[in-house]
């Protein structure tokens, strides 16, 4: 996300809340409930089961991981211009099958419960798929909800009368059994937004924890910011009995958190500095590099066979490779061509690795070759992002000096 989208943000926002209040306006609120519902109870099911995924993983061996089961070839007419292949995972198939079954007594009951649940797996992936990219595109994005929460809470009935109408997982909902016997709203509610929007700042936080090997703890001074700021919303909403916009708390609190944490710690220019983006001067270097080279035709090039080796959590042991035939079990081979990137090998291993496939999983590649005295030595080469442009992207088997007979040990974190 650039610092423009992050300015746009608010403006799409309000447009797509009066769209909807204008549709629970004008058309009958129960067919735009079942139309909307039907459509969150099919993302519900791809949700819950992406969030599952990594716990239905762990009791299956790495083979079974591996293997995909579905059809080949499938032909939509207009919709798809290719054949696609619709592939899942054994994992993939219970999970699948357990998220529909949920989601089908969600759509027949409607339970409070079961609306939470859809609710945590849409805020999980959410925050697990969207990157701001910097420090300032965070503090751009919640400082202009700041403001549009505000207005569209207390200035105009639409942000309540949609919360209210949508019959659907863009809430939590939560018990108010004291007033359920006077008669009230027996549920309060919070937006979806509410998470997210702070979570995804949260979450970036603590992936600058992580660049600087988890020295600073800003992640916990952004966490307590958010519970801070989210209670004093339950207070003042109690207090009132008037709905809140929820990050006129929030927002301030987390960022304060943040930054006072920088302040006390002499750390505001680094955290500021903080950018995942790869630099603009670096992607139109890229693209006037494309523009100018002409394509590869790699018909008239030698394909060769490439053994892959894939490990979870880390490289394989040196002393795996010492005995030719006896290498380790979890061997991919691929038919590639030397002009291939990282960027190409990932999307490969990608295609036989389900944990190669996760949000911002890390690809770690080295090669494995005998030295002059006969000797294997492992070599690292780069790293690449299932998600996000990285670096070493561009980098190809022949840039690196791969030689035919080479292994590629692949990591995947």
């Amino acid at each position: 996300m650039s610092n423009k989208d992050a300015m746009r943000f608010p403006m799409i926002g309000s447009a797509v809340l009066l769209s909807l209040f204008l549709l629970f306006k004008f058309l009958p609120k129960d067919l735009v409930n079942a139309v909307l519902t039907a459509y969150f109870v099919l993302l519900g099911t791809f949700a819950i089961t992406a969030t599952l995924l990594p716990f239905l993983e762990a009791p299956f061996s790495l083979a079974v991981q591996q293997r995909s089961y579905g059809v080949k070839g499938i032909r939509i007419p207009i919709f798809l211009k290719e054949p696609t292949d619709v592939l899942a995972t054994v994992p993939e198939l219970i999970g699948g099958a357990c998220s529909l079954v949920f989601c089908c007594w969600y759509y027949a009951q409607k339970h409070w419960l079961a609306n939470n649940v859809l609710g945590l797996a849409f805020s999980v992936q959410g925050i697990e798929h969207l990157s701001l990219g910097s420090i300032q595109t965070g503090i751009i994005l919640l400082s202009g909800l700041f403001f549009y929460d505000i207005f569209w809470v207390f200035c105009t009935p639409v942000m309540v009368t949609v919360a209210k109408s949508f019959d659907a997982p863009i809430k939590l909902l939560f018990p108010r059994v004291v007033d359920e016997a006077f008669g009230k709203v027996p549920f309060s509610m919070l937006g979806l937004g509410d998470v997210v929007i702070p979570g995804i700042f949260v979450a970036l936080v603590l992936r600058y924890d992580a660049k600087n090997n988890f020295r600073t703890n800003y992640f916990r001074s952004a966490f307590l910011g958010y519970t801070a700021g989210l209670a004093t919303t339950i207070i003042v909403m109690n207090v009132f009995n008037a709905a809140q916009p929820a990050l006129l708390y929030i927002v301030p609190a987390v960022l304060g958190a943040v930054f006072l944490h920088a302040v006390v710690g002499k750390d505001v220019s680094s955290l500021f500095a903080f950018n995942e983006s790869p630099p603009k001067d670096e992607e139109s270097v890229d693209e006037n590099l494309k523009a100018s080279q002409p394509a590869v035709d790699r018909e008239k090039t030698c394909p060769l066979l490439l053994r892959v080796f894939t490990k979870l959590g880390g490289h394989h042991r040196l002393e795996d490779y010492q005995h030719r035939g006896q290498e380790p079990a979890d061997e991919t081979q691929i038919y590639t061509w030397m002009d291939a990137s990282l960027s190409e090998l990932t999307d490969l291993v990608k295609e036989v690795m389900p944990a190669a496939r996760r949000p911002n999983a890390r690809l770690d590649f080295a090669f494995v070759y005998p030295d002059r005295k006969g000797r294997n030595v492992m070599r690292q080469v780069g790293s690449t992002n299932s998600t996000r442009v990285g670096g070493d992207d561009a980098k190809t088997l022949r840039s690196l000096n791969f030689q035919t007979g080479d292994y590629l040990d692949v990591a995947i974190y």
